[in-house]
């Protein structure tokens, strides 16, 4: 899962931001079964993520599924009011109307988030920053030999 945004504010502080989110670790919570599908032993692997940088100043930070609410209530999906910036407004460039959010969801292939209930989220560093929350990217999913569904990079 792609978590796709724009931080903006003091650089120091988005600089803050963006080193949390690239050394961030997270912990599923999973089960080993046997040949008969019974429990046999409780799993927690630490799950790497990954902060990447896209064009036009847009950041994507790569997750598995299973904390999509966490990590869209820290990236201020679901309260983009609050952002002081509005790219759902249209513009007008050369005389043509353009909307510069749907450009660059055009671009970058980006997806509306789904549904989601806002959670404690993951802390992060976020003093003087605003977040622009744009989309999120599917990639297919793969399964593992120990038998782990996650979204390909």
């Amino acid at each position: 899962m792609h978590a796709v945004f724009m931080p903006y504010g003091k650089k120091e502080c988005v600089d803050l931001l963006l080193r949390d989110m690239a050394a961030q670790k997270l912990q599923l919570k999973g089960w080993k079964k046997d040949e008969k599908g019974n429990i046999t032993e409780t799993v927690a692997p630490w799950i790497e993520c990954q902060l990447r940088v896209l064009p036009l100043g847009v950041y994507e930070f790569i997750f598995p599924k299973e904390y999509l609410p966490q990590v869209l209530t820290a990236l201020w999906f679901g309260r983009a009011e609050d952002s002081t910036y509005n790219l759902n407004k249209e513009i007008s460039v050369f005389g043509i109307k353009i909307r510069p959010i749907d450009q660059i969801k055009k671009f970058l292939r980006i997806e509306d988030p789904p549904k989601f209930e806002q959670t404690d989220g993951i802390l992060w560093y976020q003093e003087n920053i605003g977040i622009i929350p744009i989309g999120i990217r599917y990639d297919g999913e793969i399964q593992e030999k120990n038998g782990y569904w996650h979204e390909a990079i």
